[in-house]
């Protein structure tokens, strides 16, 4: 933030103007101004001419001086002596799991929470869940709001049940949750591991990688409904190795 010079010379002082609305604010609080100014040494300042009283402006144009001139933006100048309040709003986001996370069976749920109002809470994505911050960078202020991950089985024996659970710790680490009106049957499949084990399958290659080793996997292969992919034509009690998808 600039300040006044102790003197400015006649010469040095122009002729006064008039600023247009939303031409300047001040520079210590942000706020507009509208009135007559004056240019000195490369500074703007308020009035016809140069006194104790006036103050100096900042230009506020464009899409500048809207943000400006927003009463957020005010008010988080007058507290951190910073320009802008690059947070946002938590952004709602419908959930709604793809192919992938069929695949993969289960997926994650992120919320934002306001601290002061544990009731308004927001669904959102995992680009804002990751935005959360308290250094004014763009995302939501981390100072403000609760940052909450939850995990959301969508296919297996019993889904909802452990999604039911998952709820329930939520809401006791989170008071106010409970308003959140999700059901734990959301997007889910109930199977059972008879009917949904796939035995006696073939990869011949660029479908999978052994987990443990990270090497491609040519052979036979099954699909358990809470494991996933694994080696072997069928399921058996013995240890053997995980696949994962390419």
């Amino acid at each position: 933030m600039g300040r006044k010079y102790l003197y400015y010379t006649k010469g040095e002082i122009s002729p006064p103007k008039i600023a247009l609305p939303g031409e300047f604010v001040f520079e210590d609080t942000l706020e507009p101004y509208d009135g007559s100014y004056v240019t000195a040494k490369g500074q703007f300042l308020s009035g016809t001419t140069i006194t104790q009283e006036s103050r100096l402006l900042k230009e506020s144009g464009g899409l500048i001086g809207v943000k400006l001139q927003s009463k957020n933006s005010t008010e988080y100048f007058k507290l951190t002596q910073k320009e802008f309040n690059n947070h946002f709003e938590p952004r709602q986001h419908i959930f709604s799991p793809g192919p992938d996370e069929y695949k993969t069976r289960q997926t994650l749920r992120f919320f934002a929470q306001k601290i002061n109002e544990p009731f308004r809470i927001t669904e959102i994505d995992e680009d804002q869940f990751k935005s959360f911050n308290r250094e004014n960078k763009e995302g939501i202020d981390s100072r403000l709001y609760n940052a909450i991950m939850i995990d959301w089985v969508l296919v297996g024996e019993n889904p909802a049940e452990l999604n039911r659970k998952t709820l329930d710790l939520t809401k006791s680490l989170y008071p106010g949750f409970e308003r959140v009106r999700i059901s734990a049957n959301e997007f889910v499949r109930n199977t059972s591991k008879e009917q949904e084990i796939q035995s006696n399958l073939f990869t011949s290659g660029g479908e999978f990688v052994v987990r443990s080793t990270g090497r491609e996997y040519i052979g036979p292969y099954h699909i358990h409904p809470d494991k996933g992919p694994m080696v072997g034509a069928q399921h058996i009690s013995a240890k053997h190795a995980y696949l994962i998808p390419l």
